[in-house]
């Protein structure tokens, strides 16, 4: 998980795969934050090579075992509408395919074979299937990637009273890694109640509405998340 660093100050930056954390990392960097705990080799023979998961992508349970987080001036992390980041990572799963095939069926038939292959593996995708709860550190303040990055450093901001940066850059828009962006990709209700059911707990914790919480027949294409208010 990144470590921030500047002046004296360090945050701990909890980085849920798919939820913006390149943005958010690249952003600090910009900024004059030093970025450390953060390697994205995964080449045979790197030190990546031998590990479950990036450092970056760590989960709750060994953080919490590796850091002493009361030192942190702050922890924060972003979540998502478990469907939206899961259409992120078809697409960026796809990434390297001559063309990504945005139809149901395809999306549908990839989300199952990524559910089952996480349920046997865990780590599966450098962590990327991992439900985000299991990322959520005690005494970590939670933001939502869908009411905006800015909002939620600008908060972060006001709350420790240190400059955080103000202007977060896209760093993997589903467009320049795929050629197709998420609101291209079809979803249809099969694909809808796996999402849901798998991400059940993290529908429950971070107020999401379920994507099967109402019939399919008033549904169509990609589904566009909607935040309940706190």
């Amino acid at each position: 998980m990144p470590l921030l660093r500047k002046d004296g100050a360090g945050i701990f930056f909890v980085h849920i795969p798919k939820n913006g954390g390149g943005s958010v990392e690249d952003a600090f960097r910009s900024s004059g934050w030093s970025v450390g705990m953060l390697d994205g080799n995964m080449r045979r023979g790197s030190v990546n090579y031998y590990r479950r998961t990036t450092p970056q992508h760590i989960e709750a349970a060994v953080i919490e075992a590796t850091f002493r987080l009361d030192r942190f001036d702050a922890v924060f992390t972003f979540v998502r509408d478990p469907l939206s980041r899961m259409v992120s990572e078809y697409i960026w799963r796809n990434r390297s395919a001559d063309e990504i095939d945005p139809g149901a069926k395809a999306f549908e038939g990839w989300l199952r074979s990524a559910i089952e292959g996480a349920h046997a593996n865990p780590y599966i995708f450098d962590n990327h299937m991992r439900p985000q709860h299991e990322f959520i550190v005690r005494a970590s303040r939670v933001y939502r990637l869908e009411d905006g990055v800015e909002a939620g450093l600008a908060d972060l901001a006001g709350l420790t009273g240190l400059e955080l940066p103000t202007e977060i850059p896209q760093a993997h828009a589903g467009s320049d890694v795929g050629g197709v962006r998420s609101s291209d990709i079809e979803v249809n209700d099969s694909a809808r109640k796996l999402v849901a059911d798998y991400f059940a707990e993290d529908y429950r914790m971070f107020g999401y509405e379920r994507p099967d919480a109402a019939p399919g027949a008033a549904r169509s294409g990609f589904f566009a998340p909607r935040s309940r208010a706190r």
